[in-house]
């Protein structure tokens, strides 16, 4: 049998590693189901979020994948019920990401937790039913009970805090989020104090503001309607009917809401979320017409997202995000992916332009299905409530995935293994 020689294996050496380097530098994304065409608004929205993932899969920024955002991805995903695979793949992202985002390990105090994040993953492992006492060996569950106030001298009783080398960044609006996950973990309720720590904050009209104790309290749409997902859900119905009373009072004539950086898709979403759970069905439809109506059409190139605006693109995949819980009236404390589909939605399209444009039109945009179902750049909520480092959304560890990484290493090797193999071949007698 004839024997290979030095140099076939040298030039099969050298084809590995120029196939294993290009697969590495070019990625391969996961396959996904054929897209469904659709003419509902929350599902193309759904689709066009699924396409614009990373390969982790997670909401990509200029310092890597993104967790906050992306658990918001999970949670409009899992609202509309689609795109059960990519939820999955999901959760086990953010699950893997755990030690950083809650804990900041690596980088901040032996012993630093942090209130938002805690709540935000523990949340969003109940929405597709997973374990919280069990996110990557951490217990979820006890790292927020642990960081729940309870000294006078040590602050607002009852407010879950931060513990960390950077500071305190815990909000209203994360408190929200920790009632609602406590409110969801098996096992467990939030306290009474907890919830008095968030009721309390409420500013003389009603709705909450974006900070604790502030010296001027200022209601925010986008802190409002979190809280009045949390407080339904605990049954401080008092606290949610005069939150509800200031909503209304702040919508404009077409429905839309507003923050200090304008008026905008992502706040107009978590009014109309808080409004559809306390019952006011008239003005959450509004609110959605008026989403509607910003979100991309067929002649633009990303058929479905919902900008900030149509003047200001924003954090896109934040904004569709939180637009979607507005327009399917979905609460957080509720929301469930379970029994979703495989499919990935697109918007249906009648055939356009070769060329598509980046600019969203209002009229190729369908109308909301009102009767089916019927942080926004303030600072964008999913970053409110995260307010803090982490060593992925702050780019403080590397964004390229690992499996691109021992790609590289292994490219490398081969490379070096095919140099190797060609000079042993030059000096053996012929």
């Amino acid at each position: 049998m004839a024997r290979p020689t030095a140099r076939s294996t040298s030039t099969t050496l050298a084809l590995l590693t120029t196939l294993t380097l290009l697969l590495t530098v070019v990625g391969v994304r996961p396959v996904l189901a054929d897209p469904v065409p659709t003419d509902d608004p929350a599902e193309a929205a759904a689709g066009w979020l699924v396409t614009a993932l990373t390969d982790d899969p997670a909401v990509g920024s200029d310092f890597g994948p993104s967790v906050g955002p992306t658990i918001d991805v999970l949670f409009a995903l899992a609202a509309v019920g689609v795109a059960g695979p990519t939820i999955e793949a999901i959760a086990d992202w953010v699950t893997s990401q755990a030690a950083s985002y809650t804990q900041g390990a690596g980088f901040d105090a032996d012993d630093a937790a942090y209130a938002g994040a805690t709540a935000k993953l523990a949340l969003g492992l109940s929405v597709v039913d997973r374990d919280p006492r069990d996110a990557d060996g951490i217990d979820l569950v006890e790292q927020l009970l642990s960081l729940e106030i309870d000294d006078p001298a040590d602050g607002i009783v009852g407010r879950f805090g931060d513990r960390s080398d950077f500071g305190q960044f815990s909000t209203p609006l994360t408190q929200a989020l920790a009632i609602l996950a406590l409110h969801r973990a098996p096992g467990v309720a939030p306290s009474e104090e907890a919830i008095s720590a968030l009721v309390d904050q409420a500013c003389g009209d009603g709705g909450f503001p974006s900070q604790f104790a502030p010296e001027t309290c200022t209601s925010s749409v986008d802190t409002t309607g979190f809280a009045v997902q949390a407080l339904a859900a605990v049954g401080a119905d008092d606290a949610v009917a005069a939150s509800v009373s200031w909503l209304e009072s702040v919508q404009a004539g077409n429905g839309s809401f507003s923050s200090p950086d304008g008026v905008n898709t992502n706040s107009t979403g978590l009014a109309a979320a808080a409004l559809t759970v306390a019952g006011s069905a008239d003005e959450a439809a509004a609110a959605a017409t008026w989403i509607v109506s910003q979100q991309d059409g067929c002649d633009s190139d990303s058929p479905g997202a919902i900008p900030f605006n149509v003047d200001a693109r924003g954090s896109v995949e934040l904004a569709t995000s939180q637009a979607i819980l507005g327009l399917v009236g979905a609460s957080l404390a509720t929301i469930s992916s379970a029994g979703a589909s495989d499919a990935v939605p697109r918007l249906a399209c009648e055939a356009v332009d070769d060329e598509p444009t980046d600019e969203p039109t209002d009229d190729a945009s369908p109308e909301p299905d009102v009767d089916a179902g019927d942080e926004r750049e303030e600072e964008p909520a999913a970053e409110q409530d995260i307010l803090r480092p982490t060593r992925v959304d702050s780019g403080l560890s590397p964004s390229v995935p690992t499996w691109q990484v021992l790609g590289l290493l292994l490219g490398a090797l081969l490379l070096v293994g095919g140099v190797a193999t060609g000079l042993r071949a030059r000096r053996e007698p012929r």
